[in-house]
């Protein structure tokens, strides 16, 4: 890892969107983030690094959020969310930490001056129209503000949502689009075309609701 930091800095790259699912929770990541910063005095690269934090905030998690953004380096940190609805939750076999937990998180990281975004997923199934703005408003109403990033629903293969027992017992309704992608260039190359399959309807939300709350 640190002969990748390395790399960066040497090929001069700006911008780090880091693959760890879970930055912040095992012990070598503070000496990841003492090796970024590090680069970054010496070299002035990279400019940002961007990673997904853990999802139970702890005191390093803290730590390592407030030495990178004190050298510049952080984009912020996720509190993520995908739903507030406890069906979908269910559907997807996740679980949330409550949302006077998270005001407390966003307090402790407005505290340090550190930017804080929620992150939620449109379009999971046992989500309704009705849940989805309750859901929202509740983030609102709880003071988690910062900054709200919306996703859509997306369907990869290996995964629950892509077999077709649970297509069908949800009623999910799927569209190709071209990959939309962020932080970089367009694509030149004709001959290389890449998609994502996106959930646009499911039986608890029509296509007609989920247009709706796209616009």
């Amino acid at each position: 890892i640190f002969a990748e930091i390395k790399w960066i800095a040497s090929k001069k790259i700006q911008y780090v969107l880091n693959a760890d699912s879970n930055f912040g929770m095992h012990r070598r990541d503070i000496k990841i983030a003492e090796k970024l910063i590090e680069t970054k005095h010496k070299t002035g690269y990279p400019h940002k690094f961007r990673t997904t934090w853990g999802k139970n905030t702890s005191e390093q998690i803290f730590k390592i959020a407030n030495m990178l953004h004190s050298c510049d380096l952080s984009k912020g940190i996720t509190l993520a969310r995908q739903t507030n609805s406890k069906e979908a939750l269910k559907n997807v076999k996740r679980d949330n930490i409550k949302l006077d937990a998270y005001t407390d998180l966003e307090k402790k990281f407005n505290n340090l001056q550190i930017p804080v975004y929620a992150e939620m997923i449109m379009g999971l199934p046992g989500e309704t129209y009705k849940s989805w703005v309750d859901g929202l408003g509740s983030l609102l109403d709880s003071n988690v503000n910062n900054q709200i990033f919306v996703y859509q629903a997306e369907i990869y293969p290996n995964t629950e949502l892509n077999e077709q027992s649970y297509r069908k017992k949800h009623g999910i309704k799927t569209l190709k689009i071209e990959l939309q992608e962020t932080h970089c260039s367009p694509k030149e190359q004709e001959w290389l075309k890449e998609y994502q399959e996106i959930v646009i309807g499911t039986s608890t939300m029509s296509e007609k609701d989920w247009k709706k709350r796209n616009l």
